[in-house]
Formats: structure tokens, sequence, C-alpha cells
């Protein structure tokens, strides 16, 4: 029998020893028969309350006294959790759970998921369980898939660690190295966190994972190197939305589990610089950002104003790229969409008026209602649920799918193809100010998908070897396959930042 306990297990004054036994600990873990987990601030009353509750209150009480359970707030619980092969619970009256073998992580998901669809509103709910002051069930991130699957990719990995709490870089690092797939790096792990970092993520691109690419940078989250490009009240924004996401650490990754496996990889290079084959997107020949009108339906004016620029009263290429790259609906969807032949032609009338009028007098107040009615005919304003659950494709912008795009649904660029010379539009997460992604050249990981994705549309905006943005819903606009080795520079890559 192994006993662990934090600090007291470890040495902390013998720093070979201390070294010697946590590069130990994911074997011992995972070599376990079962795995007891003490949650010492979890009662048999908070157990109650979220398998019987009986109002909403009282079972999201049960939910957020689970999961604010001071366990999940360690760093050493993600590499624990994973690696153990059968997890038991013990509670604080040292009482064993039954049937308990995934720390409650089923059970809250599943309690907070039904009171949602009771409640039909995230936000009230997230307000009902006091989010931000409590833990919530997505605060804790992707636990039960990492679990079941043993390993996570570097991205993954980092936003399940980088806002728990540890006692040093070196315990994060090796926390980190517990879960991703490569347990060494080259040589010796340096005593720079840049670097570490630096190293690991080398190690894993070496492994086909190419999640680190697609990391927002630590001079984006206002580290050292530059100074972040947009407002302060974005900015503060950002911290607050942090903030209220408990251990989930969003504004760096938020994509999830990548699955797939890069198509160029054995053509790439990754010593003593980063060399990837690449697919090309295009050059970045505009780039825009909007932070005045960030709300719904106002947000979808811009946008479709500025598509329409570039597509023309093309109905076809309209919706597709208001569809499928600026608000994530499946191709299903927009297929449905295009072969409504009453939806086509009022979307062509639309289009078609609005095209006529560019450069003459008009106003947004003045195309308002059409763009209500247009947002309608795609199917932007309810739910459909082939692309989003439980929510519109709009709502869907306002909540997650602001937060892929760096928090800001307002960042356009368009990318002129180097094979047919189309030009096509791409919503982007900016790491950089628009005058600086202006000019980039845009990638695609090809082979490489995003939460079962069938389309492959993760990419990066690369500029003088910097990662200057990057785009999650870039599916393919034409049949070009052009490619290109690329210098990748991984100097940015971001830094911890527990909770406080």
């Amino acid at each position: 029998m192994e006993i662990w306990y934090d600090y007291i297990s470890v040495p902390q004054w013998e720093k070979p020893l201390k070294e010697r036994i946590i590069s130990a600990i994911t074997r011992v873990f995972y070599n376990a028969h079962f795995t007891l987990v003490h949650l010492s601030d979890i009662d048999d009353n908070t157990i109650k309350l979220l398998r019987h509750g009986g109002t909403q209150e009282d079972r999201i009480r049960g939910v957020t006294g689970i999961c604010n359970a001071k366990w999940f707030s360690r760093v050493w619980t993600v590499m624990e959790l994973i690696r153990s092969q059968n997890p038991r619970v013990m509670n604080s009256h040292y009482r064993i759970v039954e049937r308990v073998r995934d720390v409650f992580l089923d059970e809250v998901n599943d309690v907070w998921n039904s009171e949602l669809v009771a409640s039909g509103n995230v936000h009230e709910l997230e307000s009902l369980a006091q989010m931000g002051k409590n833990i919530v069930p997505w605060n804790l991130g992707p636990l039960r898939i990492s679990h079941i699957a043993k390993v996570v990719d570097f991205g993954t990995a980092f936003t399940l660690l980088s806002r728990r709490g540890c006692a040093s870089d070196s315990d994060f690092f090796e926390a980190l190295l517990g879960i991703v797939r490569p347990r060494r790096v080259e040589g010796k792990l340096s005593s720079d966190p840049a670097q570490a970092m630096r190293q690991i993520a080398v190690s894993c691109l070496e492994m086909g994972d190419y999640s680190p690419l697609l990391m927002m940078s630590r001079s984006y989250n206002g580290g050292d190197n530059h100074t972040f490009y947009s407002t302060s009240a974005h900015r503060n924004g950002a911290a607050h939305l942090l903030e209220r996401c408990g251990y989930l650490d969003v504004m760096t990754y938020a994509l999830g589990p990548l699955e797939g496996f890069p198509t160029h990889h054995a053509e790439s290079e990754f010593r003593p610089g980063l060399r990837l084959k690449l697919e090309i997107i295009g050059k970045v020949t505009f780039a825009m950002t909007d932070t005045t009108r960030l709300f719904q339906p106002w947000l979808f004016l811009i946008i479709a104003r500025t598509v329409l620029n570039f597509t023309g009263p093309n109905v076809d290429q309209f919706v597709r790229t208001i569809g499928s790259r600026l608000y994530n609906l499946c191709n299903e969807d927009v297929e449905e969409v295009l072969s409504d032949k009453d939806a086509w032609a009022r979307i062509h009338e639309i289009l078609y008026q609005w095209y006529n009028k560019t450069g003459t007098s008009h106003n947004d107040e003045e195309r308002f209602p059409s763009g209500q009615t247009l947002a309608g005919l795609i199917g932007l304003d309810r739910i459909r649920t082939r692309s989003h659950r439980l929510v519109s494709a709009m709502d869907w912008m306002g909540e997650h799918g602001g937060t892929l795009h760096g928090a800001n649904a307002g960042n356009l660029i368009a990318a002129r193809c180097l094979g047919c010379h189309e030009t096509f539009v791409y919503r982007a997460a900016f790491l950089r100010p628009p005058s600086e992604v202006y000019g980039s050249m845009a990638y695609r990981l090809a082979g490489v998908l995003h939460q079962g994705r069938s389309n492959e549309s993760l990419g990066i905006l690369v500029k003088d070897t910097e990662i200057v943005g990057r785009l999650v819903w870039a599916s393919r606009a034409c049949e070009c396959r052009l490619t290109e080795k690329v210098d990748i520079s991984l100097h940015d890559l971001p830094k911890r930042r527990p909770r406080n």
C-alpha cells in the first residue's frame, strides 16, 4: 500500500530525492490496483443533495459542493485521476462511496445538464450556482474524457493544470509530463519556465501532437514580451471570464482534446528548429477587429456586410462563408439552407439590395430588419441540434465560440489562395494587432481534427516565423491543396496562471 500526503510524502528539502520520487509518481498511480481519493471536505449531506435534492437550488448546491472540493484544486489531481486505473472515493466521514469510479464527475455533469435542460438558460443556471465564487462542472475541465484516454494533448494538459495550485514550476512540469504523450524531454528540463515549456512542447510536436501551435501566446495573455493590443475593457473582460472559469484556462486553449494525426508530419523537421510542412490556406489580405458592438444581432450585421464585400451577392458563397466558417454550422445544415428554394430566393433578394447600396448613403439601422431576417433564413437564431445541441449559433458565438477566438467574436481575416487566386473570409483569434496580422500566411493543420469534426478546420497565421493568430473553423473553401515548409518560433508559449 502506498499513502501519498501532499508535501509530506515528497520531502521538499531533499531536491535529488524529491525529483526521483516525483518522476516515479505517475507509474505508481498507473500500476495501482485502485486509488482511494479522500475528499475530506465532502460529507454525506452534500452527496444527498446531489442525488436527492428536492429543489433545483438543493441539487445545484450538491453539484457545487462536490466541485468545490479542495482535491480538485491541486495540480497533481489531474495526473492522479488520469493515470489511475480504478479510482475510489472516501468522504469526510471516512465512508467509501460505493459505485463511484470517477470522483463524481459523471454525476455532477448529469445533474448539471438536466438542470440546464429544465431551466433553458445556461447563464441563469450559472448565476444560481454563483459561478466564479463556486466551481461548476465545466470549470473542472475535460477530466472524465482525459481519464478514459490516459494521455492528453499538450494544449489540453496545460489548460487543465494552469489554474490549479502547486508548490513550484518544477512540480507543474512534472505533472504536465505525467499526462502528455512524451514522458521525458531531450536533455535536462530547463529551470527557466519559458524554456521548459518549449522543451515539452517540441517533444509533443515530434510525436504528432500539434496543439502547442494553437495556444494563445504569453504576450496575448498580458505577458512580458509585448503589450496586449486590445482595449482595457477587453482585458478586464477576459480576466473576469478567466476567473469565472474556475480551474479551466479557457483563455489559453479551450479547444478540448484533438483527434487525428498531421498529414505531413513525416516530412516535417523538429530539431534544432521547427520546420513544419503545412497546407497553404492563403495570404492574408484583410484583417479586422470590432470590439465596439460584440453583441448579436449587431455583430452579425457587421460580419454579414463585411463578407458581402468579398463574396458579392453570390448566395452559395455567402451562406457557406457565414454558416460554416463564421458560425460553425455543420455541412448538413448549410446545405439544407441552400436547398430550400424559398429561403435561397429571399437571401438572394436581401444580398442584391445590400450590394446595390454599396457606396451609397445608408446606415446599420436601415439594414437591421433585413439583417435579422437574413440571420433567420440561414438558421443562426435558432437551435440546430446537428450543429449546436443546446443553443443557437448566435448564442454559441456569445459563449464558447467567442472564447475559442480570443474572447473577441469580431475578428475576421480574408486570405487569397495561391492556387486559384480566390479570396475567402475566415474567423480568427488574433495574437497581434490587425496591422501585424495583415500580410501573414494562413496555414491548415491538415489531418488534425477538432472535437469530432470531420472537416479539417484548424490552422495558424504565421508572419516572420511567429504565430500571430489561430483558426478554428477554417474549413476548406476551394479544392487547392498547396503545401510548403514553414519555419516556426515557439518562444512565446503561455505561462501558468494559478487561480487566486
